[in-house]
């Protein structure tokens, strides 16, 4: 395997090839999502001027510079759902080239491939094929990583400018990347003991999340305000998110198995070689203080925005954070140059065959799985509106399910009770308001209203993994309604409803 290292630009090259390989048929066949559907809104504005308004509505908490951005991918591109994601496949390609470009000052071209390797088999590839602000908020953190080296080994003032800048950009693509001052907060603190004077212009680059959040505040109002009831989070916080986070970023187990395999291969060939022909160990694969120190605010960032999340927010999701894999990445890439630099060609290949296998097990389950509008309603005398029990759900059939079907559907959920069933409820509420301000396509109503108004219909209850995600059918049943089984389907069962004599 020595070939690799031997040939210029191979170790690189491989892995970007990789990259796409596991983004792009994913980024171009796979359905919308909720998420992305609720971007997508803003994005379809015939105009800027409607744009605007949208953006005013407040339905859409996203900063309105990643809505741009999709806005001109759209209208640029084509109508086609790939359009809107071209901006994250940039985004994270260009995060890829940042990661090695910044390995590779410091260590080797191969130890670069590697970080990138190890970030493609993490769960963080999953956001460079999906329409939302994750992949570009990567590519604007290593450039920020990038000229944040630079300017540790210059001290130029041009460096730490257009890093205030990138970092800046990242928080006004998405709000919760002001965790990146973690990182770059620790080391402009940990530079004051370092280098026994204050630096402003580092202090300043690691408060530029912090403005960017300032700067849009009035925006993040505006869409709390919208909110049905903002105190209903859909996430909340727990001390135990760091390690949850953690599972699910290296939940591809080939990650860990391809590292094993690699240690067994390296034990292997030095008792191959014998004592004559120890392993070489270059003098160059040594991380500086001040880069260990960065690097190891990257891997703090969960736990970062558990505080901020207890704090502030009251949510947090592992998407938020999942910067602290450009940390992790560079961290991982530096660990096996020192441990085994003689067999870093086998650990290239296991992790790039890893994360080739990953994306295309991931491809063949999409083209397996039947399509997103493939949803039917039982036959029921009358032909009474059905309701779904399934905010997801609903904003995907509103997109795919053939009008004779969705025309029919409502989308209901239980404001009165809504926190007996589940802990959360922001998320049930805000897609009520989305759907009457246009958002998502239908109906919606909340339960009290919709009995009043219709004395029979149907339910849909999803089969969901997550617990208390649907609850229609207990509330009905402590309303005193009548609830039939109508039709027991794969993903879920009907019910035919009808109104008890209380209402």
């Amino acid at each position: 395997m020595t070939w690799i290292e031997e040939k210029r630009g191979v170790p690189f090259w491989l892995s970007f090839f990789v990259f796409l390989l596991v983004t792009v048929p994913m980024g171009v066949l796979r359905p919308y999502w909720y998420d992305e559907l609720s971007a997508r809104w803003l994005a379809e504005a015939p105009n800027l001027a409607e744009f605007v308004s949208r953006v005013k509505a407040g339905v859409e908490p996203t900063p309105p510079g990643y809505l741009f951005i999709q806005y001109l991918a759209l209208h640029a591109l084509g109508w086609s759902e790939w359009t809107t994601r071209v901006p994250s496949m940039i985004g994270y390609g260009v995060a890829l080239c940042g990661l090695y470009c910044f390995v590779k000052r410091r260590l080797d071209a191969m130890a670069g491939a590697l970080a990138m390797a190890v970030m493609i088999l993490s769960g963080s590839i999953y956001y460079a094929q999906e329409a939302r602000p994750y992949g570009m908020v990567f590519g604007a953190t290593a450039l920020a990583m990038c000229l944040w080296q630079k300017y540790v080994d210059q001290e130029r003032a041009k460096y730490v400018i257009w890093m205030a800048f990138w970092l800046f950009l990242a928080a006004s693509l998405h709000y919760y990347a002001v965790l990146l001052g973690v990182p770059f907060g620790i080391w402009a603190l940990s530079r004051i003991w370092i280098k026994r004077r204050i630096d402003w212009g580092a202090l300043v680059a690691a408060s530029a999340p912090g403005i960017a959040l300032i700067v849009h505040l009035p925006l993040i109002r505006l869409a709390m305000s919208e909110q049905s009831d903002p105190k209903f989070s859909w996430s909340q916080p727990s001390f135990a998110f760091p390690a949850k986070f953690w599972e699910r970023a290296l939940e591809p187990g080939l990650l860990t198995i391809a590292f094993l395999t690699l240690l067994v291969l390296w034990i292997w060939r030095g008792v191959q070689r014998g004592p004559a022909q120890p392993a070489r160990e270059t003098e160059t694969a040594r991380l500086p203080l001040e880069e260990l120190i960065l690097l190891t605010g990257f891997v703090l960032i969960p736990v970062g925005g558990t505080i901020f999340a207890k704090l502030v927010t009251n949510a947090i999701t592992p998407r938020y954070v999942f910067t602290a894999m450009l940390g992790y990445s560079v961290l991982a890439a530096h660990v096996l140059t020192r441990l085994a630099p003689a067999g870093r060609a086998w650990i290239l290949a296991l992790l790039l065959v890893g994360g080739a296998g990953n994306g295309l097990l991931d491809l063949r389950w999409l083209i397996k799985s039947p399509p997103p509008g493939a949803f039917s309603i039982p036959e029921v005398a009358g032909a009474p509106p059905a309701v779904v029990d399934d905010y997801l759900l609903y904003a995907v059939l509103g997109r795919y399910a053939p009008p004779e079907v969705f025309s029919r559907l409502v989308y209901v959920t239980d404001r009165k009770n809504l926190t007996r069933y589940t802990k959360s409820g922001q998320m049930e509420l805000g897609t009520v308001v989305a759907v009457r301000k246009g958002q998502f396509p239908g109906r919606s109503d909340y339960l009290d209203s919709f009995l009043q108004k219709e004395p029979r219909f149907l339910l849909f209850e999803p089969r969901r993994p997550e617990d208390n995600e649907s609850f229609l059918s207990r509330s009905l049943w402590e309303r005193g309604a009548t609830l039939s089984v109508a039709s027991i389907q794969p993903d879920g069962r009907w019910f035919l409803v009808e109104r008890g004599a209380a209402h």
